[in-house]
Parts: structure tokens; C-alpha cells; sequence
């Protein structure tokens, strides 16, 4: 299941700024009052009762994005945390962690993929920002993982303001990130002898893809 942000508030922020974004543009602005928080929509849709009392964070739009495969992509930075957000839907398809080494979300369910397949090259299917990328490396750094990701831009957002570009370089022990940019679930989507493993994380409009429920 997609995450979400809330409270509505803040979506309410991020479509006002959604409706403004014409062109491929690049700002940072700080938004104060608003809190970020990622949780499946039934978890997400707490009311404001049980929020009183609770620390804002800063948020700060530091890029927004529009291309031919995602209406909406925006950066958003906080304190403890930097994401993701693609489309009107409002997921959050990528965190990156600033205080922990885990998302609390199923992204940590990532990590323990190399225990249970043979040693071999390990597919994400629809990379994002590189989130499961991120863990897995720092947990196994001997691991192969090769990406796809169908959106140019956000691979280049994720190399500016995620990190991505570390992972791309082998780790001491042979690990590394190999990005493909294309369609994950396209025939050429492959390598010679196959995957040991396969991560999938693709959604469109806060939907798991057609193609995945049949």
C-alpha cells in the first residue's frame, strides 16, 4: 500500500503549490505549521484531537517538477526526514532517514531479502529515490541491485537531493546500484542469468499497477 501524507492541512499546502507548478521549476521554501507524516490512508486519517500537543516540524519544498510520466514531483525536507511526492494522489514514494537507519514503513521489510534468495543480483522494480537501494546496502554492502525507474527527472532529483549517486559507487566489498532508466516491467527489464531476487514497488495514482493484479 502507497504512504500518504497528512494531516489535511498540509495536503491542502501541497495542492495550492501543485496548482502553480506550470514549468519545471526549482525553489526552496520553508513551510512552518505543517506536519509531515507518512502512514497507509487509514492510519493517516487521524483527526486534529489526536494531534493536539504534538511538535511541528519545518517543511521545506526544495524542488517541484512536472514531466511526462508524473503530474506532480516534489522534495520536501524536514528535520528528520527528506521525501518523495509524486502526483496529486500525495504518496510518498521514497524517504530518506536523517535520524534513524529505518523508515518505519515497509521499506524496512527490503532488508531481509538477501536471507531467504541465493547470492545474486537483486531487481528493484521502480527505484524511486532509492530507499530500499539505501538499506539494503548499508545492511548487506556486498549486494547487487539493479534499478528501474521510468521517470528521467527523478532519477536526477534523487542523484541531487537523495544520495543516489553514492550507491552507484562500489562499496569496499563489491556492492553497488546500477540504475536503468526505462519501463520495470518491460521484457528488456532483465539481466543474463536472471535475479536471485526481486523487489517491486510500483504504483500509479496511488494504485498498484494493472498489470501487477492480473
Amino acid at each position: 500500500m502507497p504512504l500518504t501524507l497528512s494531516p489535511p492541512r498540509l495536503l491542502l499546502l501541497l495542492r495550492r503549490r501543485q496548482a502553480k507548478v506550470q514549468e519545471p521549476r526549482s525553489t526552496a521554501r520553508p513551510c512552518r505549521g505543517a506536519r509531515l507524516s507518512c502512514a497507509p490512508d487509514e492510519v493517516a486519517a487521524t483527526d486534529a484531537e489526536q494531534q493536539q500537543g504534538e511538535e511541528e516540524e519545518e517543511l521545506v519544498l526544495l524542488a517541484s517538477y512536472r514531466t511526462a510520466f508524473n503530474e506532480v514531483i516534489m522534495v520536501i525536507d524536514s528535520p528528520s526526514n527528506r521525501y518523495l511526492v509524486l502526483d496529486p494522489t500525495r504518496n510518498v514514494h521514497s524517504i530518506l532517514p536523517k535520524k534513524s537507519a529505518w523508515t518505519n514503513s515497509y521499506w524496512d521489510e527490503c532488508v531481509s531479502l538477501p536471507t531467504v534468495v541465493p547470492r545474486g543480483p537483486v531487481a528493484l522494480l521502480g527505484l524511486g529515490a532509492g530507499t530500499a537501494a539505501h538499506m539494503m546496502l548499508e545492511v548487506w554492502p556486498w549486494i547487487q541491485l539493479i534499478g528501474w525507474e521510468i521517470d528521467p527527472t527523478v532519477i536526477e532529483l534523487s542523484r541531487d537531493y537523495f544520495g543516489m549517486s553514492t550507491l552507484e559507487k562500489t562499496t569496499e566489498l563489491g556492492g553497488s546500484l546500477s540504475v536503468h532508466i526505462g519501463d520495470a516491467l518491460s521484457p528488456s527489464a532483465t539481466v543474463e542469468g536472471g535475479f536471485a531476487g526481486i523487489v517491486v514497488d510500483l504504483f500509479a495514482d496511488g494504485k498498484v499497477l494493472p498489470q501487477l493484479q492480473e
